[in-house]
């Protein structure tokens, strides 16, 4: 008869075999990123000869497009025709003129699983010469310090960096001026107008009503 020592360590070793199993198969199921030290920029152009820069929040539903003037100053052209921080402008198209990815997937097929097929944004650039460039924003990848990118000029998915990229996603947030919330109105402390109303004549101490014949109340005198 086998002991129960016995069963207890077949059991252990079981569940051991079925852990080292399903990693594996894990492991072979998510194509591994390649390192981002072999990488090529998205594109790569002259920062000064982008012309049009716009950010699509498709979640908010929001878009915020910038445009260089002949004095090569930004103005915003949508939601609405405000003036822009060049400064601040500048910061995220030196980095869009030539966005590098940090690491990419290129096995990855499925974009559902990088919130991809659905994008939470989309960038895109016109030059001078109207040549444009566009890519996608997923979901934040696992790490929490990049999020996931396509594009159609480059097969796979893209992990861009956050330290880059959100130059460029927080630009609404950076330029456009922030709503007023709108005053609500206080209740008027003002009396209501109207015909104040007396209180008719009471009764005289000593009678009693009495309904008349004819519907009224008649004062009779108590005995």
């Amino acid at each position: 008869m086998i002991r129960r020592n016995t069963w207890i360590t077949l059991g252990v070793f079981g569940v051991v075999l079925i852990a080292a199993i399903f990693v594996r198969l894990r492991q072979q199921a998510e194509p591994e990123p390649t390192p981002a030290a072999s990488l090529e920029p998205l594109w790569q152009v002259e920062s000064s000869e982008i012309a049009t820069l716009t950010v699509e929040d498709l979640q908010a539903g929001t878009v915020l497009q910038l445009e260089r003037d002949p004095e090569d100053l930004w103005q915003i052209v949508l939601p609405e025709a405000l003036p822009a921080d060049p400064g601040r402008v500048e910061r995220a198209v030196s980095w869009i003129s030539a966005p590098t990815p940090r690491a990419e997937v290129l096995a990855a097929l499925d974009l559902t699983a990088f919130e991809l097929d659905q994008p939470h944004y989309r960038v895109e650039i016109v030059l001078r010469d109207g040549e444009r460039h566009e890519f996608s924003v997923g979901r934040t990848s696992p790490t929490g310090d990049s999020r996931y990118a396509s594009t159609p000029d480059r097969p796979g998915v893209q992990i861009l960096s956050l330290v880059g990229l959100e130059e460029v996603l927080n630009l609404a947030a950076d330029l456009l001026p922030t709503p007023t919330p709108e005053s609500t109105p206080s209740p008027s402390l003002a009396p209501t107008t109207g015909t104040p109303t007396t209180p008719g004549p009471s009764p005289e101490a000593g009678t009693t009503e009495t309904p008349s014949p004819s519907g009224g109340a008649e004062g009779t005198p108590t005995p």
